[in-house]
């Protein structure tokens, strides 16, 4: 097939589809899309809600719990306890489909009655973990976004297998981390930036391999160095001692210096780690993985996003988990041994499933909400297998026949994610406001959901400027205090988990709500996702990095670089 050129129905940019591209499309048996590839991400990416949370009660047991879901969001919401239960029956939301009227405005009147889950997280799961979201198997953790697998970890967002992290991003088989972003195999590491199986360090950026360093950048294989001075062990730990990391004016002056150290060295322009044919950045045990970012062990794959988990393969467009899947298309936080799943919200062990959202051990699944253990299932509602399969096809026919037209105009046919202005959740508290920021006129013209802020109301008891400076003056009586954020004046606790954490590792209180912390890191994370063109400042020569000049005003290309620091 010779490419293809077609211009996206939303931005009007011309976009391309290739011949894997057709192969790939052929194999799903779906028309190829009217979106291009960054507005198809920033439709599914209104649909996560990652790290917005609410206070409201839930509809069956009626106590009230911490939920995803706005408490003004005219939806039947359960607390995960109840929603696992076996205290309601999915089944009794069933109905007909009416071909008179769109699909998607069909769904929506489905999805708003039968009860969602109002945390992405399974309690049986989960141990003492109960205030996280979208996450897996985590033991006495708190406050934790995309995670799995992990044990006594707090403030974290996309945290994989660690023990003991705090406050980090982007994490994976870590131990006793603070302030890292971006760190595989790593243990006692803080304040570090692009940390690789190192374990002793602070305040490094890109280095591999590397213990006892402190503010260095772009070492392999190093001990015992100082902004990348090389040192005898007893001078390091002599330096080392001078500096009183659980003071919070020294913590921030040594981050800061490490920072500005930084910039005087080429970051890595692009990170890929046994990623032959792959283009993106931080991509990991990969092949043929195109456009992608933050993933691993994908083949033959394009447009992934926070996809990790053997083996992920033949799939597009997948924003988020992984563990096994292969063939998903369009969809957002899917995973766990699920394979033919298009056009889907949230769907795990599942097989041949279309437009459906939170789908757990299903097969042969069309237009549901809400399903565990079902087949041959359409709007809830059973059929025998060739009554699924005939109904099936004219559905999809009559999407084709008769699409839905949303507030813009665009016309939303078979073979498009859900329609944004649809998202149960404002588009301003999702992901995408991160990745994509609409106005809040813009969000109002496009019709995206939007509801009235409630701010809570809490007494201050201690600004953040009153904190003691250092970790050694604290003492439990920090955890009654209700602090105001200095960044924003919002009310925010020191938890129990926080603070344990914390003397432990002889690290300062923090003076900014976790929340905002969180935020931080996330709109750090998206300007890593925007390549731009730079030239080398070595050779001239052109190539793609998420780096400025104001982030790295030397740089080289990534065969320079890797000339130069990788051998």
């Amino acid at each position: 097939m010779n490419p293809e050129t077609k211009q996206c129905q939303n931005c009007k940019t011309d976009f391309v589809l290739d011949a894997e591209d057709a192969e790939f499309y052929n194999k799903m048996d779906v028309p190829t899309p009217t979106f291009c590839s960054e507005c198809r991400l920033q439709r599914r990416l209104a649909y996560f809600s990652l790290t917005k949370l609410y206070k409201r009660d839930c509809d069956l047991c009626k106590k009230g719990f911490v939920s995803m879901y706005h408490p003004d969001a005219p939806y039947t919401v359960y607390c995960p306890t109840c929603w696992y239960s076996d205290d309601w029956d999915v089944y009794d939301y069933g109905r007909d489909y009416d071909f008179s009227r769109p699909f998607f405005e069909q769904f929506q009147e489905l999805w708003r009655e039968v009860p969602a889950l109002g945390l992405l997280l399974n309690p049986n799961k989960n141990v003492n973990s109960d205030y996280n979201n979208y996450v897996t198997n985590l033991k006495n953790s708190y406050l934790n976004f995309q995670a799995q697998n992990s044990e006594q970890c707090a403030y974290n967002m996309y945290c994989i297998n660690n023990t003991e992290v705090v406050d980090s991003a982007n994490i994976g088989q870590c131990e006793l981390c603070f302030d890292l972003f971006h760190g595989f195999k790593s243990n006692n590491c803080i304040g570090c930036y692009n940390a690789l199986e190192s374990m002793n360090c602070y305040f490094t950026r890109d280095c591999s391999n590397c213990q006892n360093c402190f503010g260095c950048a772009n070492l392999v294989n190093a001990k015992y160095c100082w902004f990348n001075e090389q040192l005898d062990e007893k001078t390091y730990k002599e330096r080392l001692v001078e500096v009183d990391l659980g003071s919070y004016a020294q913590y921030q002056k040594s981050k800061q210096d490490a920072k500005d150290f930084w910039k005087t060295q080429p970051p890595k322009p692009l990170h890929f780690e046994m990623a032959p044919g792959c283009t993106g950045n931080y991509i990991f045990e990969s092949s043929n993985c195109r456009d992608s970012f933050d993933s691993s062990s994908c083949k033959d794959c394009r447009y992934m996003f926070m996809c990790t988990g053997t083996p992920i393969s033949d799939s597009y467009d997948v924003s988020a988990w992984g563990n096994n899947m292969n063939q998903i298309y369009e969809s957002c936080t899917v995973g766990e041994q699920s394979s033919n799943v298009a056009f889907c919200n949230t769907a795990a062990v599942s097989r041949n499933v279309w437009y459906s959202e939170t789908i757990i051990n299903c097969n042969d699944v069309l237009g549901c909400s809400s399903i565990r253990n079902g087949s041959y299932v359409i709007f809830n509602k059973r059929y025998e297998k060739e009554e699924y399969e005939v109904l099936r096809g004219k559905i999809i026919k009559h999407m084709h026949d008769m699409p839905y037209i949303d507030k813009q105009g665009h016309e939303y046919k078979p073979g498009e994610f859900f329609p944004p202005e649809l998202s149960p959740f404002e588009y301003k508290s999702t992901i995408a406001q991160n990745f994509f920021p609409v106005s809040e006129e813009g969000r109002t013209a496009r019709g995206y959901t939007n509801y009235s802020d409630k701010e809570n109301t809490y007494s201050i008891t201690m600004q953040a400027s009153d904190l003691p400076d250092n970790i050694t003056e604290v003492d439990d009586s920090i955890l009654k205090e209700t602090i105001a954020c200095e960044k924003t004046g919002k009310a925010f606790r020191i938890q129990p988990i926080e603070l344990q954490f914390l003397q432990r590792m002889s690290l300062p209180l923090p003076r900014i709500a976790p929340m905002e912390r969180i935020d931080e890191r996330i709109n750090g994370w998206t300007k890593e996702r925007v390549l731009i063109e730079r030239e080398s400042s070595l050779s001239g020569e052109k190539f793609m990095t998420p780096y400025t000049k104001e982030d790295a005003p030397y740089i080289l290309s990534p065969e320079e670089y890797k000339r130069e620091f990788l051998g």
